[in-house]
């Protein structure tokens, strides 16, 4: 072999083995440059989709709050259920809001528990498995819903109470009865009817110009799939008596959903050195699924189990729940003295984790000892969203009472109470009343009607 021979051979095995080489260290140069790339953007690309989700949402709740909004609301509800099953507010003014009145409105209690009579027993399950109530992420508008509130849904299989059916006579309200479900069925079976009115408010806005709201609100009522279906019992001509009475029983009823029984209470305590009361009140975070940024006389929530399983419920448990002043007084420690354990994070009883609670104890002794009333108002519920809030009324005449801190809970704006707001001066703080929330208003008309009103406001 001559010496360019050999020098030719030996480039080809050089090349040979160079070659792969570095097609190797490009490889896994380009690979790390990816790599690189595409990490940084997988961790850009779920904090844009959440930006625009947030930004989806914050229109959502925007639209909700807006004047326009709730000028269309007042009157598609006023034309699908007639003021007739409006409450009176302030001044006589008509809200849609229902409400029907316990028929002993002077029934004093003695203590938390004495309210347990108006849970209805007669047939009820107590028995929860969560698998068994999953079957909401089938119903329509879910994922389109979810996607706008699912972020501000904290325990979606907490059990509840479900609304079956308010029993009344002739005087009023007797007793509710209820079943289990969770609080996702109540979201997406029943607060989505926020969801199909932002649907239809966006369709009324958009034919506003072209048609007669006459025409349009009747086309509102047509397109409203989700809440015909809740009164598939009502059959009657809208013009006829017979109407009324279905839509009265209907409205009573659960039907066609799974509705999150709620209580509310007023609490009214006894100022130092003044013939007055103040009032708890407040405005809600703009990050809560129900009534965001609306005012609210507190404590109000969904009648839940007071604490998430562990391992599960009992049926004993679960019974033991079905108190609607246990779930009241949860929510008063929740919500006037913050305490984060009732919001379902602690352990224990009803009996050992809230009857023995100190502040629960003070409750048990003003009462009976009548330096505090506590009485049950009967149910109000917004017809927009159709959930039912048993309704009860404390006032507290110790004055020793308000010396204590009290601190809102993380759904209070800021954790903190609307200031300086009395029995005397409640009803004209044009301030609350333009952006208080139906169902507050409708509480303060029952108060209103009571002989214990009449007395205080009397002093």
């Amino acid at each position: 072999m001559d010496l360019k021979s050999f020098f030719q051979s030996a480039w080809v095995w050089l090349l040979a083995i160079i070659g792969p080489v570095c097609a190797f260290i490009l490889k896994e140069l380009f690979s790390f440059i990816l790599n690189v790339f595409f990490g940084k953007a997988g961790k850009r690309i779920p904090s844009t989709l959440e930006k625009i989700r947030k930004k989806r949402t914050d229109r959502f709740i925007k639209t909700l709050n807006s004047e326009e909004y709730m000028h269309f609301l007042y009157l598609y509800l006023k034309d699908y259920y007639g003021e007739t099953f409006f409450s009176e507010s302030r001044d006589g003014d008509k809200i849609p809001v229902f409400s029907i009145r316990y028929g002993r409105p002077d029934d004093r209690a003695d203590g938390i528990r004495y309210f347990d009579k108006l849970g209805n027993k007669e047939g009820i399950d107590f028995r929860f498995e969560a698998a068994e109530h999953q079957t909401y992420k089938k119903l329509s508008y879910y994922k389109e819903y979810h996607r706008l509130v699912g972020a501000n849904i904290l325990a979606p299989d907490r059990p509840g109470f479900m609304l079956d059916e308010i029993l009344t006579n002739e005087a009023g309200m007797t007793q509710f009865k209820a079943s289990i479900g969770t609080y996702a069925e109540n979201i997406y079976s029943d607060h989505v009817l926020e969801y199909e009115l932002f649907k239809l408010f966006k369709f009324y806005r958009r034919k506003s110009k072209k048609e007669s709201a006459d025409k349009l609100l009747e086309k509102c009522r047509q397109q409203s799939d989700i809440r015909n279906a809740m009164h598939a019992s009502v059959k009657a001509e809208r013009s006829s008596p017979l109407f009324q009475e279905q839509m009265r029983r209907s409205l009573l009823s659960g039907e066609g959903r799974r509705s999150l029984l709620s209580v509310q209470m007023l609490v009214l305590i006894k100022l130092r050195d003044r013939n007055d009361y103040g009032i708890m009140i407040i405005q809600r975070s703009k990050h809560v699924a129900a009534a965001p940024g609306r005012i609210q006389l507190v404590p109000s929530g969904g009648f839940e189990i007071l604490n998430d399983a562990i391992d599960g419920y009992s049926n004993y448990e679960l019974q033991d729940n079905y108190s609607a002043g246990c779930a009241v007084f949860r929510e008063y420690l929740e919500e006037i003295f913050g305490e984060e354990e009732f919001e379902g994070r602690g352990v224990g009883s009803v009996n050992e984790a809230l009857m023995k609670d100190d502040r629960i104890r003070v409750i048990e002794r003003l009462l009976k000892s009548g330096e505090a009333d506590l009485r049950f108002l009967g149910s109000v519920m917004d017809l927009a969203g159709l959930r039912h809030e048993l309704s009860f009324v404390l006032v507290i005449h110790n004055e020793d009472y308000n010396d204590q801190k009290f601190r809102g809970n993380e759904e209070i704006l800021n954790r903190t109470f609307i200031s300086d707001v009395r029995l005397r001066n409640f009803e004209s703080r044009e301030d609350i009343w333009k952006n208080l929330h139906g169902p507050s208003a409708a509480m303060w008309k029952l108060f209103r009607e009571t002989d214990l009103y009449r007395e205080l406001i009397a002093k």
